[in-house]
């Protein structure tokens, strides 16, 4: 026996059981969202299999997948991109902290592996898309305040008030209404193994600084008949942050005190449900910006990103056994930097793509598609993949494939343009830069009854034209290197790669009311020269057990991490390599507990209280030594490290979560 659970991004829109779907698929639902104070849609992610998240002293972690860093995965809601290319110089990885409020989400759905087929750009690791509830025939809502208090004054706490409010205005038109506040407090002073205050300059990594954001929503939806939906959504986002460190680069340039980022996702939707299938066309206006990242003789660097996006879908149902998935997109990119390098860019792109669902007999499902991307500045691309699912029994199959993926670098990237600066140097961009490429293989079986799931899965990926930095003095390195003597890090296409690894999972159905769950990620990427590729654990495993009884659950929760690699630099310093005993980080272990009860109120009404602790174990990730070397230049210096590595969180504390639904 199956137990079905649709799913809608590996097929671009067409719902697919999880367990035919062509693609590497997991789902946190909207239980596991609810009994959890998440923050960002990395804490959401945190224990799936085959995703790393990383966190460090900004308001957002982030989100890698296969081997590959955050930058090759693409962030959805409802289909549509949370992630710009064109963004990166606003804040790295901020997107994944701009999440709409729990009580609207319905389900968040990861992919995991290349999706350039169907989604282009970005999607060389994978696809995390939010979806969210759709507009309800009656009035209802949430309101949600989660508080998480830390046990150490040295790192901040938070509090979390969500409102969600939906229902008809009339028979044909809804409207729901979505909002929310992330308060997290400053934190205290982080010291090091010698007593001494340590700071993130010399490669400490400490807690989350103080931050503010602001969320709010509205979507208008249109049901003419029982066929066709028309909505418009709006989405805007604020993110204000400390930002205490300064770094005088070489051209006088300063850190502001604090940053703001500014995002707004604003699009028109129609979909129709047709005899002959789906088809699904929208509007996107998508825009990223900050209030001044740096000061450059007293003046104010705002960076702004928009992208215009249209898109049209046709899912045609063939015939019984045949799905044929068209689509178009067409994107129009501009950055403006107005102070660094004075970028006001323009940039075109096209996209056509086809895949076919064919089942051809009743247990064997082959999907074979490609995406034709042309842009005007590199020219055309083609990205085909091809997945086959056979199906041993309702409860057991068999499915691989091989995917192409692609990433064109962004403006600032392939401009050659000074792109940042600091005391080490000026980062500078390539006009000369090659798409990034890979194509990747997979392997594995799934097994999923009224009592246990199962699944194994092994994924082996090529990484050619990678882009990394090169180093130089002045116009030796390029002629846009904004000082003649001092050191620019130009970026191009110097590395091919290859990561590879294992996903599997196993869980338990509730058996008496207790269920249990558990999977294990192994992943190792190295550049063909032999050195790592992309930092992160090669051993990933976690762990829950869950009791529940009528109204009531208790889970407890555990991850494990270790061989998290030390920086060619750290590798290369004999103090630090004996202190770790080897090329990687201290191992660490997280525990979480957790408790909840939901009191029904009768009606609809219904209040849910939810209480635990993070970290239970109290693992310090600030913990650093200080390390003295002597440096190539013979010049005695010192260095902090952490000893779990640069993925950092907070101490022991404790969340309260109370939610009424209405």
């Amino acid at each position: 026996m199956r137990l079905e659970k649709s799913v809608v991004t590996a097929t671009a829109g067409q719902a697919k059981d999880i367990m035919d779907a062509p693609a590497s698929v997991s789902v946190v639902d909207k239980e596991d969202l609810q009994r959890r104070p998440y923050r960002s849609l990395g804490e959401a992610l945190e224990f799936l299999p085959g995703v790393n998240v990383s966190y460090n002293s900004s308001a957002s972690p982030s989100i890698s997948m296969r081997g590959l860093s955050s930058a090759y995965t693409l962030v959805l809601i409802d289909g549509m991109r949370q992630t710009s290319m064109n963004a990166q110089l606003i804040s790295v990885n901020v997107y994944n902290g701009f999440m709409p409020p729990t009580s609207a989400i319905e389900r968040i759905e990861v992919i995991r592996g290349p999706m350039s087929t169907l989604y282009g750009s970005d999607a060389l690791g994978g696809v995390v898309n939010v979806i969210t509830k759709p507009v309800p025939k009656e009035w209802g809502g949430n309101v949600t305040l989660r508080s998480i208090i830390t046990e150490s004054s040295a790192q901040g706490s938070t509090l979390q008030p969500q409102i969600y409010l939906a229902g008809p205005l009339s028979d044909k038109v809804g409207l729901a209404l979505r909002a929310q506040t992330i308060h997290h407090g400053a934190p205290g002073e982080v010291r090091d193994n010698l007593g001494q205050v340590i700071t993130p300059s010399r490669g400490a990594y400490t807690p989350a600084f103080k931050y503010f954001l602001q969320n709010y929503g509205a979507r208008l939806s249109y049901t003419p008949d029982s066929q066709n939906l028309i909505y418009a959504d709006i989405d805007y986002a604020f993110l204000d942050y400390a930002n205490p460190i300064t770094s005088t680069g070489i051209r006088g340039v300063q850190a502001k005190d604090s940053i703001g980022i500014q995002n707004i996702n604003a699009n028109v939707v129609h979909s129709g449900d047709y005899s002959f299938g789906n088809w699904k066309n929208s509007l996107q206006y998508l825009r990223w910006a900050n209030t001044g990242v740096l000061l450059e003789n007293g003046a104010n660097r705002t960076v702004e990103a928009n992208d215009f996006i249209a898109s049209s879908r046709l899912n045609l149902t063939m015939w019984d056994s045949n799905i044929l998935n068209l689509g178009a997109e067409y994107r129009l990119e501009h950055y403006k930097d107005s102070i660094l390098n004075k970028l006001n860019q323009y940039r075109n792109s096209l996209a056509l793509y086809a895949e076919d669902e064919w089942q051809i007999f009743e247990p064997l499902i082959f999907t074979a598609g490609a995406r034709y991307n042309f842009s005007d500045q590199f020219g055309s691309f083609l990205a085909p993949r091809a997945y086959l699912v056979y199906n041993i029994t309702d409860s057991w199959n068999i499915k691989g494939g091989v995917a192409t993926g692609y990433r064109a670098a962004s403006i600032s990237e392939s401009s050659d343009a000074v792109r940042g600066v600091a005391s080490w140097g000026a980062a500078i961009g390539n006009s000369k830069l090659k798409p990034e490429s890979s194509i990747s293989y997979e392997l594995g079986t799934m097994f999923d009854n009224e009592y246990i799931d199962f699944s194994l899965t092994g994924f082996y990926t090529d990484f050619k034209n990678a882009v990394g930095s090169i180093s130089g003095t002045g116009a030796n390195i390029s002629p846009v290197c904004p000082n003649p003597a001092g050191t620019c890090y130009m970026l191009s296409n110097i590395i091919d790669a290859r990561s590879y690894g294992l996903e599997s999972s196993f869980g338990i159905k509730p058996i008496f009311g207790v269920g249990f769950d558990m999977n294990y990620t192994l992943t190792r990427n190295t550049q063909i020269d032999g050195n790592d590729f992309y930092l992160m654990p090669i051993h990933k495993f976690s762990a829950k057990l869950s009791y529940t009884y009528e109204k009531f659950n208790v889970y407890l929760q555990g991850l494990y991490s270790s061989h998290y690699s030390l920086t060619s630099t750290y590798r290369n310093i004999p103090a630090i390599r004996e202190f770790f005993g080897g090329q990687y980080y201290k191992p660490y272990t997280l525990l979480n507990l957790g408790a909840s009860y939901v009191f029904d109120l009768g009606r609809k009404n219904k209040l849910r209280v939810d209480a635990g602790i993070y970290n239970l174990l109290n693992v310090d990730f600030y913990k650093t030594n200080n390390f003295q070397y002597i440096n190539n230049n013979g010049v005695l210096t010192d260095r902090y490290v952490n000893l779990y590595g640069p993925s950092v969180q907070d101490g022991r504390r404790y969340y309260v979560n109370v939610s009424f639904d209405f």
